[in-house]
């Protein structure tokens, strides 16, 4: 009798055990239905566009209305609007349940232009070519002169050869300070045809040599100082930053 009650015993605690399993299974698959029905994209908003309007930037994403919001892959659609539309740099993805998507886009800014084969090409302070247009000149770039590009390709980055390494460095190094320091509307040509005697104009008043673009920071914000002492005044003339740390003013 001993022995029937254990085996009847373990006949039950195996039977408990399937159940539990069944009902994990079950509960599962009650949560996955749930998922599907219930958590569906029912709206997506684009903040921070301006260059591309919501409409493109949603359909670049691949994110679409009736989506599983739990399973839209963030970093995927990320990437398919980066490829697909050039002016984007950043992008993050917020999700709010049950269905709601949030581009947030952060986009680049065409500093300066380059002319070569006919046409234009705009590039960002990191080198990134984010259009090709017609125009010679290109409201609102600084028309860089000086510079070769190689086989130049939108959303790829500006390509000078190994030989001119150190041009290019100097190029992105000066278009990084002049964004910083947002004085890119008072500098309409800049110069880097030798890469020891850097110059532009500023404020159509003064010829501004940089040298070599080895503390460009330090040079352009001496070049602000100038300006600002200068601002009552009407002269032009060469403004020489070409020593570090150092202002010579030539007049014309």
């Amino acid at each position: 009798m001993a022995v029937n009650r254990k085996a009847a015993r373990e006949r039950g605690r195996r039977r408990g055990g399937m159940y539990a399993a069944v009902a994990a299974i079950v509960i599962v698959l009650a949560g996955a239905v749930g998922v599907g029905t219930f958590f569906r994209v029912s709206e997506i908003r684009v903040e921070g566009a301006g260059v591309y309007s919501p409409e493109e930037i949603i359909s670049a994403s691949g994110i679409q209305m009736g989506d599983n919001l739990f399973f839209a892959n963030g970093n995927a659609a990320a990437a398919k609007i980066r490829s697909q539309l050039t002016y984007v740099k950043n992008l993050r993805i917020e999700k709010h349940y049950p269905g709601t998507v949030i581009l947030h886009v952060t986009e680049a800014f065409p500093i300066a232009s380059v002319y070569s084969g006919g046409s234009s090409w705009l590039f960002d302070r990191t080198g990134k070519i984010l259009e090709k247009v017609e125009s010679v000149d290109p409201e609102g770039c600084i028309d860089v002169k000086g510079i070769a590009p190689i086989q130049p390709v939108v959303g790829s980055k500006l390509a000078l050869g190994p030989e001119n390494a150190t041009q290019l460095k100097y190029l992105l190094d000066v278009l990084t300070e002049i964004e910083k320091l947002g004085i890119y509307k008072e500098i309409t040509v800049l110069d880097m045809t030798y890469i020891t005697d850097i110059t532009f104009d500023y404020q159509n008043r003064y010829l501004v040599n940089l040298g070599t673009g080895d503390g460009a920071d330090v040079k352009l914000q001496t070049l602000l100082r100038i300006a600002q002492e200068k601002a009552s005044g009407s002269d032009t003339g060469t403004l020489d930053l070409s020593v570090q740390g150092e202002a010579h003013f030539i007049p014309d």
